[in-house]
């Protein structure tokens, strides 16, 4: 399976240092965080480039910043805060 650009999807992992006060998330020059985020994310599972269940990861944390400051030992299965 290949991007809409012809080149290759790749898995890959970031981490990062300080406490987390807000969820953020750089792209293309901008910053998202909040709806906008969210919007985003669905756009991305409406594409297909990311699955469904990492995306109502992520909008967990979202919802629930800025409790989170270190999801390093977090399960995938743990909501954050709740």
């Amino acid at each position: 399976m290949g991007g809409a650009n012809g080149s290759k999807f790749h898995t890959g992992s970031f981490k990062g240092s300080g406490a987390a006060k807000l969820l953020e998330v750089p792209l293309a020059g901008s910053v998202l965080s909040g709806s906008d985020l969210n919007t985003k994310i669905d756009q991305w599972v409406e594409y297909g480039c990311l699955e469904a269940d990492a995306a109502a990861a992520i909008k967990a944390v979202n919802s629930t910043c800025p409790c989170v400051s270190d999801l390093s030992k977090l399960s995938s299965s743990e909501t954050p805060c709740r």
